[in-house]
């Protein structure tokens, strides 16, 4: 574990923390329905679920809003 830690210092890469993989598996299970990305992480509730998706939401959400305004500066 040191090893792969100091291979990823040296590149820059920050490392992992165990709440990163919950927000990764969230990210891949975006398609399924919350009841089944609760089970798969483990929440008792579902608002917990809904605030990590939430999250992904904001995050695609953020990621239009540059491209719409790089879009608007190539065209200006």
């Amino acid at each position: 574990q040191r090893f792969l830690y100091e291979r990823k210092r040296m590149r820059g890469i920050k490392p992992w923390r165990f709440h990163d993989l919950r927000h990764m598996v969230t990210t891949i299970l975006k398609d399924e329905n919350i009841e089944t990305v609760r089970e798969v992480l483990g929440h008792t509730s579902i608002k917990t679920t809904s605030l990590y998706m939430h999250s992904q939401v904001e995050d695609q959400r953020r990621a239009l809003l540059k491209i719409e305004k790089h879009i608007k500066e190539c065209a200006g």
